[in-house]
């Protein structure tokens, strides 16, 4: 699994797979995968986080006292 780590508002992080592309708007983001298909929208304060909306079989992970959202998801490999 090759992750990369993107720095959000008020110290958050959020950590997925380097193929993920992330778009933000002010204090909300929006997870993109690599086939295009927004998966994760979220909101973020200094001492909050809003999940907005997450596809059903994303697996993902809050830490609060790190401030970190981590997806554990992988794009499938091709045999």
């Amino acid at each position: 699994m090759v992750n990369k780590s993107h720095t959000l508002n008020f110290g958050w992080n959020l950590i997925a797979h380097k193929d993920y592309k992330l778009f933000s708007n002010q204090n909300e983001y929006v997870l993109m995968d690599w086939d295009g298909d927004v998966v994760l929208c979220v909101s973020v304060q200094d001492h909050e986080i809003e999940i907005l909306r997450s596809n059903w079989n994303l697996h993902f992970k809050v830490n609060l006292a790190f401030k970190t959202i981590k997806v554990f998801n992988e794009p499938d490999e091709e045999e």
